[in-house]
Parts: C-alpha cells; structure tokens; sequence
C-alpha cells in the first residue's frame, strides 16, 4: 500500500523485510529492486540482483535478469542492458523469451537502431505461443508508428487483426494510432469495424 500512496522509502524497507524473512520468494526480489530503482536508481538494482539470483530458484534468474535491463534501458546504459538482455534470454523458459526480445527491441528502439528493433520484434514473434502472437504484432504497430511509418503499423495492426484470439484492444489501439496521425476518416472506419465485430 505503501507503493500505491507513493512512499517509495517506506515500501522499500517493507520488501527488504519480507525478503529477509522470506528470501527464496521471487515476486519480493522482483518488487524489491522495482522500488529500489524509484528511490535509488539503476546502480541500486545492479545491487540488489546477485543476491537476488543466489536467493530465488533457478527457473526465475531470467525475470532478474530482464528486471536490470529495464532499469538499464531506462537509464540509456545500452551496453549493460544488453549484457542483462543476454543473461535473460539464455536463462528465460522458451516460451517467454518473447518477452526479452520486445524489452531488447524497445532499447534498440530508444537507441536509434530501428534495424535491430524490427529484428528483434520479428524474433519475438517468431517466439511467441500463438495466444501472445497479438501483443508482439501490436508492439510492431506502435514501432512502426513511432518511426514515422504509417503503412508498416496499418500492416502490423492488419496482423494482429488476423491473429487467432485477437479482442477489441487490437481494433482500440488501431483506432487510436489513426486518430493520432490525423486520419479521422480511416479512425471511423476502423470503428465501424470493430463494432461490427464487437457490438
């Protein structure tokens, strides 16, 4: 509660507390250097992660790992978030690689390296289980629309759109992209759609 009401301090020390009580569990590493990172920076969780990764079991390693690349990638130290992507990707289950690759993509994307972000988003996909298919096409979208690309986001919202179990959060997200660039009448069309679909 303490996080929600923006006492970053006090929620600290109370995650401190848990994990020195409960050190093996991993979501109180994981919400331990989160606001390790609010209240001291980056050089905080670089901190907290070995003793994390000696506490929690093997299978979760990858989650810290992913955890100081974030806060890597937010800072613009690119060279270490690569290296945590890295550990990430050789430590994460198969399945949720996926998800490393989206985090290396949005840091090559703040980079500058829109190449390296459309590789990385395309290994993504290729890595996604078919249910998650959706968020990595979205993801392109919204890429694609942040480098100026317009037909390459309406081709990736088309994919997501033909995604198996897509909802009205793909038909949202085009909607909005289109209203944002200043193309109301395709933003209506795609409502139109959508409320076909969806009513």
């Amino acid at each position: 509660i303490e996080g929600i009401l923006g006492n970053w301090q006090v929620a600290l020390s109370t995650a401190e507390q848990g994990v020195q009580a409960c050190p093996k569990y991993g979501p109180l590493w994981f919400l331990l250097v989160r606001l390790a990172e609010k209240v001291f920076g980056t050089s905080a969780v670089k901190e907290y992660a070995p003793c994390a990764v000696q506490n929690i079991c093997h299978e979760l390693h990858w989650k810290i790992h992913f955890e100081v690349a974030a806060a890597c990638s937010r800072e613009g130290a690119l060279v270490e978030c690569r290296q945590s992507i890295g550990r990430a990707a050789i430590a994460c289950p198969r399945h949720l690689r996926w998800k490393v690759w989206l985090l290396a993509a949005r840091a090559e994307l703040w980079d500058g390296s829109a190449d390296a972000c459309r590789r990385l988003l395309a290994q993504a996909r290729a890595d996604a289980p078919q249910r998650m298919q959706v968020a990595v096409c979205i993801e392109r979208a919204r890429t694609e629309e942040f480098l100026g690309n317009l037909n390459g986001a309406r081709v990736a919202f088309g994919e997501a759109h033909a995604c198996e179990g897509h909802d009205w959060k793909v038909f949202l997200e085009h909607i909005f992209m289109e209203a944002r660039q200043g193309c109301l009448k395709a933003a209506q069309e795609t409502a139109q759609c959508a409320l076909e679909l969806h009513p």
